[in-house]
């Protein structure tokens, strides 16, 4: 979880390393793929991408390998070119958005190859302000997850979260 619902005004950048065509980079709806939506993710045959009442397979699969993968408000972007751009329509996700899985209406679905994305770096920006910022990162017991300097909050495999003092700059 990301502790964050998005709305039109979202925007989640992510430095990921492709590995399969099923493998979702961050998603969160309030009834189904196509209500109220905010997700993306290599989805089989091509990129899921959901803007509020907007949703399907709408773009062409994102090769294997490094990408920036990108929902910018309406527009989907992969490595900074606009693959596909939605109606710009007022809405809100009732649920928080998930990194590597979607909220399906309270319920968090994770394809099995999804664990397998490598995360270089994760950014949330809610109407133009970074809200979230989470790299990869291991805790005091060497335990991995993601680290979120914003609120320095570190984020657990199994979904479970704790606060934390920020690292001493280096």
């Amino acid at each position: 979880m990301t502790d964050f619902k998005p709305d039109q005004d979202t925007r989640v950048v992510m430095d990921v390393d492709v590995a399969n065509t099923i493998e979702y980079w961050f998603g969160a709806w309030n009834i189904a793929y196509n209500t109220g939506a905010f997700a993306a993710g290599n989805d089989g045959s091509g990129v899921y991408i959901g803007y509020d009442d907007q949703g399907g397979t709408l773009a062409p699969l994102v090769n294997n390998g490094r990408h920036t993968v990108e929902m910018d408000k309406n527009a989907w972007k992969v490595d900074g070119t606009a693959v596909h751009t939605f109606n710009y329509t007022a809405f809100s996700v009732n649920y928080n958005l998930v990194l590597f899985g979607q909220n399906r209406g309270g319920y968090v679905h994770c394809p099995s190859k999804s664990n397998i994305v490598k995360l270089y770096s994760a950014k949330i920006y809610d109407n133009g302000t970074l809200v979230r910022d989470f790299v990869p990162s291991v805790d005091s017991l060497g335990a991995e997850g993601l680290y979120e300097s914003i609120e320095s909050i570190f984020y657990y495999k199994d979904g479970t979260s704790k606060p934390v003092t920020p690292p001493d700059p280096e």
